[in-house]
């Protein structure tokens, strides 16, 4: 830290000695600014172009401003379209600024890279601009578009660094396919992938990134996001789901020539959890039965054990506590001296922070544009040893060699990874697992200032591991599990894209875009000797080769037909070529502990794997327009597919849209009315199948143990085993195909201070590729074919607001909305639900009659108005009834809960006076249900805090199984009673959840330009800044917006030892010259 405020101080000297240039000559202007309508304008920014000198008009709407002779003013003013005028000689002007209206005249890039005006666009789609990324300070771009863009839902896994988010845009619809939109950086789609690996079962499987969390926000010039089919209908199989286009700086903007500008911005920001854990008991010790268990034996796992403060210290020592062995108090060995109670959660995490650092080079000459920059980001997690990283360096150039022929070059090296990432889930080797079913009494720091980085708080003497929860179901001290079973990862990434456009004609243009997606990840996954879930130890290295490569060629003819017709259309062909090479390296019975090489290993297993996939398209796209205010557009695209056989690997997608500017067809002269436009559009894509799904193929033999038990994996002994899949392939599948449907309305209001757009849509996804079950006397067990439909329909709306707007205090207002309905209709013959993942007695699966990826398990019974039946026979068979007093269970599992929200909405604020701005997002989501696993398997070890009283006698809210009665019963639940209900999901869903939070506050301060000025630069700005900082909930857990598996499924809705999610303070500073 300190060789870095060195560094700034000697950048600062350097700039501030920078010598004078020749001075100019200057002289005053004065004038004043009004509207097309007359008004007289306040507030609006005159700046001399190209310098730091500026001013603002008063309210009678004059100004003056000293110019240098040859010099321009620029006038721009919110709501306005700017204007730029030069002086010469002029020693008053007078400005007319039109209005205009909305974003309308916003250039936003579309599919294909195609430049357009939000006015002439049929469909749903919203731009954010780069400073609207960044103000989240989230490193993962996913993330930040949480509540910015309505239609979209952003589920992060968990606030792990580097953590993976998943995008869902107007829900999801595909079974087995992909259901995120296509990324797209300059024209070149992208790789979002986050494949995460079980080392042993489910529960092993690390939170990877999204590679889109390789992107550096800094370097973000706009973003569009392209909601529906018709929107994405020109990029064919890979965007069915929309599209996220990003736009990288190139420093080419405009047709002037652009002095040289560095920028330097640097942030740093703290961090600590957002919010509480699951709230604990600190009332009972480890054991059961009431009974204590020494630490390391079978039982030590529970706290089902005796009262705290019935147990004391004793002289005999023990190797667990360095106050001796504890012992009853009425134990002879006891010396009356209570146990201690330690605060292990508190101790545990530690302040994190992330620091983010940015160089930018860009300027322009008349022929020539260049963007270069370099970005560092470091985030050091609040769970100890966690972190990530990400290095980035970019070049980006636009080149006009002449009037006809000009060039584009887009430069991406992306470097990132993590330390150490922490295994998540109820995994004998979960840290979050281990820290929160500590007993109070047993301390994981063994006293230790720095327990994290001292191997004595989590090992003996003899190397071997301390652990409170021993024995057949004991897991890994949180210390011991990050220090000695790290899961570390680096990715070197380099993206490619360069476009040539040639102007054969006036109207016609000739566009070559050519696109190389790399990257070769390295992951290591390593459970060192003395490990729970591997007590021999295993390691293992992945390696991961993807290569991306994409072509576009197409014309593009734009003429004007006549004074009232105009068309323009695209012709084009698309080719795509995936491949993927995976490599593990299994190395078993590690000979030596702590020797993180693969050569450790006493055997050896190595799988080798490769994945291809091509696409071949044609495309057009034609659109016409009546006066510019009757917008016709129509698109066709033709697809080839490797992953499908040949004769059925061709298919057709249509869109057609319309759009209708009414006040201006119409020529209405309404005053309040601004801009009324009516659109509707209707398309069709698809989603083709996993590659190799058409056949049936032997892979490596593997044979699994019991839940701690090691896997036997071949070849085992020299012996090589290899069987043939379970699933059988399908040489008839075709491509899902996605129809949709959209409707909308664009309006400003009030001389554009108040904006609306709303939208209304159905997708339907038929033909879905699934694996169907079938009889095991097949030889196989599932059967992949076409089969189902599933349905996704809602409406959004956009608010945007002019709350205020006088000279120097301007405030705007943005409001995002969007409800979605998902419904599977119908899948295939018995296959009544698919099974998508599964943590304790909740599963996610998708079944006919509900929502995509609802909560499956077993429920407590209840009668026609929704009571929970309660077992009021005191005997069964002439035997006492163990289950007297308490609620009755199913005794087949049943839909039990729907994590899809009713709502999703964002409202941003902005307000600025003078030079100060400050803004805030509000992020909330509305009934949803949530399984908490996490509380279900806390209370089922008995640390939960709703087991607290567990002695005490209680009544079961319900009415009686036989009477139909109010249930009076007062029983004791007991221990038999909490575990028993790890079976029973539907305790544990949370239903109607919400939540608000203040998902990111930024207060920001330019400096003035006159002191700018003197200091030789044109931009200083100091923000202050919080991300999440408030959350308000009613869910019991820590937090609701967490997903256990990330984006490595399509199930989603589950909370189960998570990295609990953080809030940052800080600040940023943005230096330029």
């Amino acid at each position: 830290m300190k060789i870095k405020w060195l560094l700034w101080l000697k950048l600062l000297l350097a700039i501030t000695t920078v010598t004078s240039a020749q001075s100019v000559a200057v002289k005053q202007i004065s004038g004043e600014v009004r509207s097309d309508k007359g008004e007289i304008l306040e507030g609006v920014t005159v700046a001399v172009k190209g310098t730091p000198n500026g001013t603002v008009t008063d309210s009678t709407g004059k100004f003056s401003i000293k110019v240098p002779d040859g010099g321009n003013l620029v006038f721009s003013f919110t709501g306005f379209n700017s204007r730029e005028i030069p002086v010469n000689g002029q020693q008053h002007v007078a400005i007319v600024l039109q209005y205009s209206i909305g974003q309308l005249d916003e250039v936003v890039v579309t599919a294909l890279g195609i430049k357009s005006t939000k006015k002439s666009i049929n469909y749903s789609v919203q731009n954010l601009k780069g400073g609207e990324v960044t103000a989240t300070k989230e490193p993962n771009i996913v993330s930040a578009l949480s509540g910015k863009v309505a239609g979209v839902q952003i589920n992060n896994s968990s606030g792990q660094p580097g953590g993976s988010a998943t995008i869902r845009i107007r829900g999801s619809a595909s079974v087995l396919g992909e259901n995120s939109p296509l990324f797209i950086l300059d024209g070149m789609p992208i790789d979002n992938s986050n494949t995460g690996l079980a080392i042993q079962n489910a529960n092993q499987i690390v939170n990877q990134s999204n590679r889109a969390v390789d992107l550096n926000p800094n370097d973000i010039e706009s973003i569009a996001v392209l909601k529906g089919p018709a929107a994405a209908a020109l990029y064919g199989i890979r965007a069915s789901n929309g599209a996220v286009v990003i736009t990288s700086k190139k420093g080419g903007n405009g047709k002037e020539p652009r002095k040289l500008k560095v920028s330097l911005y640097s942030s740093l920001t703290f961090e600590s959890i957002a919010r509480r854990l699951q709230p604990i008991q600190r009332k009972f010790a480890q054991g059961s039965g009431k009974r204590y268990v020494v630490p390391g034996q079978n039982g030590s796992e529970d706290s089902w054990g005796p009262l705290l403060d019935t147990l004391t210290y004793s002289s005999t020592p023990s190797k667990w506590d360095v106050n001796g062995t504890i012992v009853g108090k009425s134990n002879p060995l006891s010396n009356g001296i209570p146990v201690n109670l330690y605060d292990n959660i508190g101790n545990f995490f530690e302040r994190g922070y992330t620091n983010d650092n940015a160089l930018s080079v860009t300027g322009k000459t008349e022929k020539f544009g260049y963007y270069f920059s370099f970005g560092r980001l470091y985030q050091q997690g609040v769970v100890p040893t966690t972190d990530f990283f990400r290095n980035t360096a970019r070049f980006g150039a636009t080149f006009q060699a002449s009037d006809k022929l000009d060039f584009s070059l887009s430069v991406n090296y992306f470097n990132t990874g993590s330390g150490n990432r922490m295994l998540p889930g109820g995994a004998p080797g979960g840290a979050l697992r281990s820290l929160i079913n500590t007993p109070a009494n047993f301390d994981i720091t063994n006293g230790l200032k720095n327990p994290a980085d001292d191997p004595r708080s989590y090992t003996f003497e003899d190397g071997s591991q301390r652990a409170y929860a021993g024995g057949t179901f004991g897991f890994d001290s949180p210390y011991w599990s990050l220090n000695n079973n790290p899961h570390t990862d680096n990715n070197n990434r380099v993206v490619l894209v360069e476009e040539t456009n040639y102007k054969l004609f006036n109207w016609l243009t000739a566009t070559f875009r050519v696109g190389t997606d790399i990257y070769n990840e390295k992951r290591m996954a390593l459970f060192n000797k003395g490990s729970v879930a591997f007590p021999a130890g295993v390691l293992i290295n992945y390696t991961f080769l993807n290569r991306d490569i994409n072509t576009d060629l197409y014309l593009t003819a734009s003429k004007k037909l006549s004074d009232r017709f105009g068309l323009k259309v695209i012709a084009g062909h698309n080719y795509f070529d995936h491949q993927l090479d995976a490599t593990v390296n299994q190395g078993n019975n590690l000979n030596l502990p702590g020797f993180e090489n693969i050569s450790n290993g006493s055997t050896f297993n190595v799988q080798q794997a490769t994945t291809q996939r091509r696409l071949v398209a044609g495309y057009a796209s034609a659109e016409l327009d009546y006066k510019n205010w009757l917008i016709l557009n129509v698109t066709g695209r033709n697809e080839w597919t490797s992953t499908l056989a040949k004769g059925k690997n061709s298919f057709f997608y249509p869109s057609v849209s319309l759009g209708w500017i009414v006040n201006e067809s119409l020529n209405w002269d309404v005053p309040w009315l601004d801009y009324l436009k009516l659109r509707a559009s209707y398309a069709q894509v698809g989603n083709d199948a996993q590659p190799y799904s058409l056949g049936t193929y032997y892979s490596s033999t593997t044979l699994n143990g019991s839940a701690q038990g090691q896997t036997l994996n071949f070849p085992f002994n020299g012996l090589a085993g290899y069987s043939l899949d379970a699933t059988l392939g399908n040489k008839n599948l075709k491509p899902e195909r996605i129809t949709s449907y959209e409707g909308g309305l664009e309006a400003w209001f009030f001389k554009n201070r108040l904006g609306v757009e709303a939208t209304y849509y159905k997708n339907e996804s038929r033909d879905q590729i699934l694996s169907v079950s079938i009889p095991a006397s097949t030889g196989y067990s599932s059967f992949i074919t076409n089969a189902g439909l599933i349905t996704n329909s809602g409406v959004e709306a956009i608010i945007t607001g002019v709350i205020l707007n006088k000279r120097n205090f301007r405030w705007t207002t943005v409001l995002n909305f969007s409800h979605n309905k998902s419904f599977v209709h119908e899948l295939t013959g018995d296959n009544s639900m698919i099974s998508l993942m599964s943590t304790n007695g909740g599963t996610q699966i998708i079944a006919p009659g509900y929502a995509f990826s609802v909560i499956y398990g077993r429920a407590l019974r209840t009668n026609a108005d929704g009571q929970v039946l309660i077992d009021d026979r005191e005997q069964i068979n002439g035997a006492p009834n163990s289950n007297y007093g308490l609620p009755v269970a199913e005794a087949t599992p049943s839909v039990i809960g729907d994590p899809n929200p009713l709502w999703n909405a964002g409202l941003r604020n902005t307000l600025s006076y003078k030079n100060i701005a400050l803004s805030f997002l509000l992020d909330n989501r509305q009934y949803f249900d949530i399984y908490n696993s996490t509380l279900a398997q806390m209370v089922n070890n008995g640390v939960a805090k709703e087991t607290e009283n567990r002695y005490d006698q209680v009544v079961f809210e319900g009415v009686g199984l036989s009477s139909g009665k109010q249930n009076t019963i007062k029983v004791v639940p007991g221990e038999a009673w909490y575990k028993s209900t790890i079976n029973y999901g539907s305790v544990y869903i949370e239903k109607d959840l919400w939540w608000l939070r203040l998902r990111d506050v930024n207060l920001s301060y330019s400096f003035p330009k006159s002191l700018l000025q003197k200091i030789r630069l044109s931009e200083l700005e100091l923000t202050l800044t919080g991300r999440n900082l408030f959350t308000w909930t009613n869910y019991t857990g820590s937090d609701p917006d967490v997903n256990l598996r990330g984006g490595s499924t399509n199930g989603y809705g589950s909370d189960f030892f998570n990295y609990p999610t953080t809030k940052s303070y800080g600040a940023a500073l943005k230096v330029s010259f």
